[in-house]
């Protein structure tokens, strides 16, 4: 499960806007609203291009966020 609070304040601090996001993962903007949300989930590749963009280095950040239980 997504931490949503946590991604949310990353995707802010970024200063990235949500479709370049959603373009670099390879999604439609509502798809990643969707995913944010919690309604359906991330791939394992798209966790992989959203670490890279929004600067997640730390597996243990990484799971904090997308891994949450």
């Amino acid at each position: 499960m997504v931490n949503t609070v946590l991604l949310n304040e990353l995707i802010d601090a970024s200063g990235l806007k949500r479709e370049y996001i959603a373009q670099r993962v390879g999604i439609s903007r509502q798809a990643l609203y969707s995913k944010i949300q919690g309604e359906s989930q991330f791939t394992v590749k798209e966790v992989a291009i959203l670490s890279e963009v929004l600067g997640i280095k730390r597996l243990s950040d990484r799971d904090r966020v997308f891994f949450m239980g």
